[in-house]
């Protein structure tokens, strides 16, 4: 069940998709341009600005998870079997998808890359982090990345609401964070979830960019390590959006 099966990543153009952006400069900004995914849409965005040395600065997005529970027909790379593999750090679908998406976008090992991520998204992103071929700093929300070993000097926040299970899903948080921020908010404050049919409220990117809100309104200086690199970006930038699945037999 959890061989991976071989993946195939191209860039796909979106109607009405922004083809010079503006850099972003907050944390919600960051949420505002995760893919969301779905039957053929983007799963990864990556733009590329220069700073005023006129040096590459990349942003790498990962969205969540799309196909749940184990299809084995679904060609889906962003689905449960994704989860439990880069959780392990094993052989990801979706993690293979990103680094071919990078290599498409002609990122090379050793440039400057801000990693965001949700969901199993952040998982991704936290192991191309933590893999050390790239300057990285990394940004996730609601991921379960307690099973990774950062360096010390990887600036990092990780966002997560008391009431959202699947960053526990990783394991207890180890007592060193190895130089990283976490951010918790509880959004129900020991009460009742709102009525509805989502069976995660507290997983809700939408509820991910109201945090992100709040966290740019904060003064604390632990937080602004992570998204520097977002601070001496000049001009517009370059986007692309890839699409992958797998290529099944």
């Amino acid at each position: 069940m959890f061989t991976p099966a071989p993946v195939q990543t191209v860039e796909v153009k979106t109607k009405g998709a922004e083809q010079r952006p503006s850099p972003p400069t907050t944390y919600e900004e960051l949420v505002e341009r995760m893919p969301h995914g779905g039957a053929d849409s983007p799963q990864i965005r990556i733009e590329r600005y220069q700073d005023a040395s006129g040096a590459d600065q990349w942003i790498v997005w990962t969205g969540g998870t799309i196909e749940a529970g184990f299809p084995e027909s679904s060609t889906e790379p962003w689905d449960n079997r994704s989860n439990v593999t880069a959780v392990a750090h094993t052989d990801a679908e979706s993690l293979e998808a990103t680094m071919q998406a990078m290599r498409l976008a002609g990122i090379p090992e050793g440039a400057s890359v801000l990693h965001v991520g949700y969901s199993q998204g952040g998982i991704v992103a936290s192991g191309i982090a933590a893999s050390g071929l790239f300057d990285s700093t990394l940004v996730t929300f609601g991921s379960p990345v307690e099973s990774f070993e950062f360096d010390d000097d990887l600036a990092r926040t990780h966002v997560e609401h008391t009431e959202d299970v699947i960053p526990a899903v990783s394991g207890e948080r180890r007592d060193s964070l190895n130089g990283g921020t976490v951010v918790q908010r509880s959004l129900y404050d020991g009460g009742t979830p709102p009525p509805g049919d989502d069976p995660l409220p507290a997983h809700n990117l939408d509820r991910y960019r109201e945090t992100a809100r709040l966290i740019d309104q904060s003064s604390e200086e632990r937080l602004a390590p992570a998204i520097d690199p977002l601070a001496g970006l000049t001009g517009t930038g370059e986007v692309h959006q890839y699409r992958a699945d797998k290529v099944l037999p």
